[in-house]
């Protein structure tokens, strides 16, 4: 039986295998480890003398260093701490007050090396800061070892010394690694075998074996190779039916037909989608106490596998990843009626979020940390988050760098986006209009009918929502009918005196309402509304004018309540959603006030500093009722702080949204910040007289009533005027409000069953406007007010300096981008330009490790100075100009890599491969690795027959027979099958998963719940199926559908042996066996 022994390193995720035969039985709990061999190079001959080497090799790895992390304590023209100069050969030699601090020859008496590792307390260097990486460490052994050259034969002068260690001479310097070059179309390398292959890869890779005197492996077995193609491009088993279509296929493209099935296959996307959520570190939850959901963060999955599925282009995908929501020509899917470049933005979302901060800056800062984190590793392989607090110590990313990014991210505001189709949103939207205007024609003129008898009804007070109405007045001086319900049965004198008392306290009302000035108040009624920034169904292009109302969608009453102006979602719909936020502003007064009505749970809220949860000190209010009222809250606590505020339909909260709320509105008419001298005078925003009663005083200016009944008579004329306004569209909002007591109350005929003549308009208008579908949502951002962020001193927040202007990496392009927006659309195209030489390398580089087990590049998401540099550097140039030649196509470039003979090479190493190259880095043969944890489930899965193939959808349990990349994510609660198997934790990008090997991964394939039913449905369906006769023919097919391959007569007899002992028909053995057999290492690895 053929099982795999593997040595490997956690911190590199590279291992060494070597088949061996053993005996059959749990191989997986007795498996050996080898020592991991130290790589042993063959020398190669220079042609230049060993002095000229030296020089260099100080040029380019040693003076940087010197300069970069010591000339600013040890130099000759201002400090030298210690009486040491390290900034010319003559000092660096003598030493300072403890001695020479380099002995030419020997490292281990060089006290600069001393110093640098840290030995002795006296003379660490930094004094008060970590050691110098490793490498920098090994690089000054070796130049001290081997003479110390060294050609500054006088110190520099304080100019020179100023020039050499400032930002823009290092940043000059750091550009030479060879990653801020741009990739070059190499030609061919000569090779010593024409005759293996003329493949553009296997022509790179055999000059390198051939140059270091190695020869590739033969090619692999046709059965072999169906095994690791089917897994590399669908991270599934084949079935034995294609291993035998295969196997049968004697024409010259039988492998080529076998790669473009599974590249056409659905499975395809799945597979790869699952390494690019990697990189984007995919999550459905945001962690910390409570770990609430991302509202529909699968949208974003089922995006990834549609995507790479149609072969869209990698730098498509890249800006929609960056800015989806602006592009100007967005992809649109016809058949789910949404706008699939919309859904790349969700990546913004997976954020961690901590737990009501109670600094809101430091919890942005984080989060907005992890954004550039994300973003620069995953499409550039460059750590811009670690400028954050300083220049980056070895590559050439300056601090500025990284608030340009954070500028461009923190204009942006976490939302929920609507990304249907505009022809979807608009489903029924003209029509309703247009019934809605007619409806609006019949309701007038059956109210203006009606308030002919608005005196009668006064006087005579037969109708009990008529008395119900005075009653509640009597006590509510803004209400229309207090004037008639403490006039009713005045006469007289007494009539005059109160007519005079309530007409004075109206024009007092009046003047408050006029005169009252406020440090900062928005009229959403009017042109205020411009600078705010809205998204959703619901929201138009401008306000509503004074008198908007909503038809009821069901029930007997056809409308509620009749609008001031201002800004409404529900118009049409109560289906249509909407978010709106307010110009970014800095808190500084003592209580914010909003007018604001809604219902179906829709909220407002002032958010912090763009964190999205609620809290103690992050109030929400819930927002019920149709009448406009006024929510206030204190923000004294987050005076300084910035922010802005936010209102939404229920489902569309950033965080805590009511998915399941499928109706929901809210209106906004004025916001109003109030200083802490007007709370204390008592000048706050309230309700006012004058808001509601103006249309009768202000008719009683030619008009002065007398007695009870002449007041009837205002009354009826005043409501008539107001209808009469409403019915031209020319209301005043006092007139609204007045109005609209009228109609809340019940006063005016406000149902189908007292207008029969509307019944039909308003069943027309039910019928279409249940025909409105509920809007498609998707974890987003919103664009809003953008800024310039202030660079943080040293990284502290709380230290402010100057403001840098949004662009892109100041060693690719410093200039400020020329934007009113965020800048995210131009960070897309420069993060997919010609003049970035990141991009197309990074992501070929990804395509490779994900299929030889090893990028060119091994440190994926690092292409900086701290990363490895390429094994195949003239290959990966060669593979990042083919790519973009071929309009960045994911398919294209797996099916010219998979056909390549390098891929197809046995993974039995040589001799000499195993003596020269033990990491297998020049790639003499393929590369033996262990599945990924979901692959691992999945084939768990399909050997077992249990598979769903059923795409797409929200997320499942990790009891779900559905593929693994459908299984939910949540931080707080990882599925731990796959968490055992090395599913990386969502915390940043993660293009390199660790393989490990440890008892744990044994133990869950022998206990696991889920691996226990599986191995009981393959026993099942093993002896239900009456193809398999006998024990033999049942073992045989078990072990091909676990292996991929035919299995030897020697594991046929010790199979047999192991059953032999209890009857075949025990289906517990057949558990038994089922379960032994997803324990080999065979089972999880790929060879």
């Amino acid at each position: 039986m053929l099982h795999t022994f593997c040595s490997r390193s956690r911190e590199t995720s590279e291992m060494r295998c070597k088949p061996k035969s053993h005996d059959f039985g749990y191989i997986w709990l007795s498996t050996s480890l080898f020592v991991l061999i130290t790589l042993l190079t063959r020398q190669t001959t220079h042609a230049e003398p060993p002095r000229e080497r030296q020089i260099e090799f100080f040029e380019q790895r040693i003076r940087p260093v010197l300069i970069e992390q010591c000339y600013k304590c040890h130099n000759s023209v201002g400090t030298d701490e210690g009486s040491l100069a390290l900034d010319h050969r003559e000092a660096i030699r003598r030493g300072g007050d403890s001695g020479a601090a380099v002995v030419a020859g020997q490292a281990d008496k060089s006290l600069l090396i001393r110093a640098i590792r840290h030995e002795d307390d006296d003379l660490r260097m930094p004094q008060d800061g970590a050691k110098v990486d490793e490498e920098v460490v090994a690089d000054l052994v070796k130049w001290i070892n081997d003479g110390a050259a060294d050609p500054r034969d006088k110190a520099p002068t304080a100019k020179q010394l100023a020039e050499a260690t400032s930002w823009d001479a290092v940043r000059k310097r750091r550009m030479q690694w060879w990653s801020f070059q741009p990739p070059r179309k190499p030609q061919f390398p000569k090779v010593k075998r024409d005759d293996w292959s003329d493949h553009p890869v296997d022509r790179f890779v055999l000059a390198r074996l051939g140059a270091a005197g190695l020869q590739p492996a033969n090619r692999a077995d046709r059965r072999t190779l169906m095994r690791r193609l089917t897994f590399a491009l669908t991270g599934l088993p084949p079935t034995p039916e294609e291993i035998k279509a295969f196997l049968d296929d004697d024409s010259p493209r039988a492998y080529d037909t076998v790669v473009d099935r599974l590249l056409r296959s659905s499975r395809f996307g799945e597979r790869w989608a699952r390494h690019w959520m990697d990189w984007i570190r995919y999550a459905e939850t945001h962690g910390s106490e409570g770990d609430p959901a991302i509202p529909h963060a699968w949208r974003y999955r089922d995006y990834l596998i549609r995507a790479l599925n149609a072969d869209i282009s990698y730098d498509k995908l890249l800006r929609e990843h960056v800015a989806g929501d602006l592009l100007g020509d967005p992809r649109i899917n016809q058949e789910l009626g949404i706008n699939e470049s919309a859904l790349g933005i969700a990546q913004y979302r997976f954020v961690q979020h901590g737990f009501v901060p109670t600094d809101a800056l430091d919890e942005q800062v984080r989060f907005t940390d992890n954004q550039i984190d994300v973003l620069s590793k995953a499409f550039m392989g460059l750590t811009v988050s670690c400028t954050r607090c300083h220049n980056h110590k070895f590559d050439a990313l300056s601090q500025t760098d990284f608030y340009a990014w954070y500028g461009i991210m923190a204009s942006c505001r976490p939302a929920l986006i609507t990304i249907d189709t505009p022809q979807k949103l608009a489903t029924n939207k003209t029509e309703l209009a247009a019934l809605k205007a007619k409806i609006k024609q019949k309701l007038s003129a059956a109210w203006l009918e009606s308030t002919g008898q608005i005196s009668s009804r006064l006087t005579e007070q037969a109708d009990k929502s008529w008395t119900d109405a005075i009653e509640k007045a009597d006590k509510d001086n803004k209400h229309p009918l207090h004037a008639w319900s403490r006039l009713k049965a005045a006469e007289g004198k007494a009539f005059q005196q109160t007519w005079k008392e309530l007409t004075d306290g109206w024009k007092v009302s009046v003047e408050k309402h006029r005169e009252r000035p406020y440090p900062t108040r928005w009229d959403l009624a009017g042109n205020d509304f411009e600078s705010w920034f809205g998204h959703g169904t619901g929201l138009n292009k401008r306000p509503s004018r004074p008198g908007g109302f909503h038809v009821l969608s069901d029930g007997d009453r056809i409308v509620a309540a009749i609008l001031p102006a201002g800004v409404y979602t529900h118009l049409i719909s109560t289906k249509h959603n909407g978010i709106l936020t307010s110009p970014r502003f800095k808190f500084d007064m003592q209580k914010i006030y909003v007018r604001v009505a809604g219902d179906g749970d829709a909220k407002t809220r002032y958010v912090v500093q763009n964190y999205p949860r609620s809290g103690i000190v992050y109030p929400i209010q819930s927002l019920k009722g149709s009448h406009v009222r006024w929510v206030h809250w204190d923000t004294t606590y987050w005076n300084g702080d910035h922010g802005y505020l936010e209102t939404s339909t229920a489902a569309d909260q950033p965080v805590e949204a009511n998915a399941g709320a499928t109706r929901s509105w809210f209106g906004i008419t004025e916001a109003v910040f109030v200083s802490a001298e007007q709370v204390a005078r008592g000048e706050v925003p309230r309700d006012e007289m004058a808001e509601f009663v103006t249309p009768l005083f202000a008719a009683a200016d030619t008009n002065t009533p007398a007695s009870a009944q002449e007041l009837a008579q205002l009354y009826q004329a005043a409501l008539h005027t107001c209808v009469e306004a409403w019915a031209a569209g020319t209301m005043s909002d006092e007139q609204v409000r007045f109005l609209d007591v009228f109609v809340r109350s019940g006063l005016l005929p406000t149902r189908v069953t007292e207008l029969p003549q509307l019944a039909r308009l308003v069943k027309e208008y039910r019928r279409l406007e249940k025909e409105i579908p509920v809007p498609t949502r998707a974890p987003g951002i919103l664009e809003a007010d953008a800024f310039d962020q202030p660079l943080f001193v040293s990284g502290n927040h709380k230290q402010p300096g100057e403001p840098v202007a949004r662009r892109f990496l100041e060693s690719i392009d410093a200039r400020p981008y020329q934007t009113h927006q965020s800048g995210r659309l131009e960070l897309a195209n420069d993060l997919a330009g010609a003049d970035n030489p990141f991009t197309a390398r990074v992501a070929v580089n990804r395509i490779w490790h994900h299929l030889f087990g090893r990028g060119i590049v091994a440190t994926t998401d690092n292409f900086g100075r701290l990363g490895k540099p390429p094994s195949h550097p003239q290959l990966l140039d060669y593979l990042a100009v083919r790519f973009v030649e071929e309009d960045w196509s994911v398919k294209q470039m797996i099916r010219l890599l998979v056909t390549s003979e390098t891929f197809q090479l046995s993974s039995r190493a040589s001799a000499d491969a195993e003596k020269f190259d033990a990491p297998n880095h020049l790639l003499s043969h393929f590369r033996v690795r262990r599945l990924e944890a979901e692959a691992i489930r999945d084939a768990l899965l399909a050997v077992s027959g249990q598979l769903d193939n059923t795409m797409y959808g929200p997320g499942v349990s990790g009891g779900s027979p559905r593929r693994s990349i459908y299984v939910s994510v949540r931080r707080n609660s990882l599925d731990p099958l796959l968490s055992v198997f090395d599913a990386p934790e969502p915390h940043t990008t993660r293009g390199r998963r660790d393989a490990t090997n440890v008892p744990a991964q044994s133990l869950t394939l022998l206990n696991d719940p889920f691996v226990i039913k599986q191995a009981r449905s393959w026993a099942d369906a093993l002896m239900k199926d009456a193809v398999p006769v006998n024990d033999q023919q049942r073992l045989r097919r078990m072990l091909q559908a676990a292996f991929g391959r035919e299995p030897t007569s020697a594991e046929l007899e010790q199979s047999a042996q192991f059953l032999a002992e209890l009857t075949s028909q025990n289906e517990q053995l057949w558990q038994d066996f089922a379960q032994c057999l997803f324990n080999f290492k065979e089972f999880i690895y790929v060879q």
